[in-house]
């Protein structure tokens, strides 16, 4: 009951701080009152004092975990700061404005930076100082791997093979399509898979998203791919995971 209680008192407290932070030109207004600028350029948030010294610097990213979690998080960098820190932060889906939704979360319980006697250097500090090696380390696993498929990928379309609809690929010989193989997507307790085959139904590779989301290949290698790379929602021909494997498994 205790618990409960105090989860509504802060979830009140945030909200009656939030309604008192807000924007006008640029202008971060406590009430009525300016203190400080917020000022949005290339989906990067800048936050200076009255006098354009710049504090910090915030960047808003998601990221997919798997095809059913996402995760949300700032990395928050200083003019003095020796590295980024990264702080995750409630997921809320497709992000409409960025300056507000900094407004709301540093005017927080969890991050007070906006307040009454202005910009909060002290819990700026406490954020650097935050232990994000958890964070900084699932980031930087599935940016990178996304960044390297993605290189990937474009060889696809030198390859010369189509995929149809039913998940057969192969080329286009004398006006005839020849398969060179097959990819099968299903779902096995909740989860994705996919199987690439060649024209001899032999197995080349499978990507389970319940096994780490590894692509495990026939000879037993495994590269981690992550789920982001997966469109499941879409045609089997313009799923980027069949291409990689496609390309992955091409000798």
């Amino acid at each position: 009951m205790k618990n409960c209680l105090l989860m509504v008192l802060l979830m009140v407290s945030t909200v009656m701080m939030a309604q008192k932070v807000s924007m006008k030109k640029e202008k971060i207004l406590y009430g009525k009152d300016p203190i400080g600028t917020l000022v949005e350029k290339n989906k990067k948030i800048t936050v200076s004092t009255l006098e354009n010294e710049v504090l910090f610097t915030v960047e808003v990213n998601a990221l997919m975990l798997d095809l059913k979690k996402y995760i949300q998080y700032f990395k928050v960098t200083t003019p003095k700061s020796a590295k980024d820190v990264y702080i995750e932060t409630p997921y809320r889906g497709s992000i409409q404005s960025r300056s507000k939704l900094i407004l709301k979360e540093f005017s927080s319980v969890s991050y007070p930076v906006f307040t009454e006697k202005g910009i909060d250097s002290e819990v700026v500090k406490k954020i650097m100082d935050t232990d994000d090696g958890k964070l900084s380390a699932i980031v930087k696993k599935i940016t990178d791997a996304e960044n390297g498929f993605k290189e990937k990928l474009k060889s696809f379309n030198s390859l010369g093979i189509s995929i149809n609809q039913e998940g057969e690929y192969g080329t286009i010989e004398l006006g005839e399509f020849s398969t060179k193989g097959k990819v099968e997507r299903r779902e096995e307790n909740d989860r994705l898979v996919y199987e690439l085959f060649d024209e001899y139904d032999k197995q080349l590779a499978i990507w389970n998203e319940e096994g780490d989301s590894n692509l495990e290949f026939a000879n037993g290698k495994k590269i981690y791919v992550p789920a982001s790379i997966a469109s499941p929602f879409l045609g089997v021909s313009t799923d980027d995971l069949v291409e990689l494997m496609i390309v992955l498994t091409r000798k």
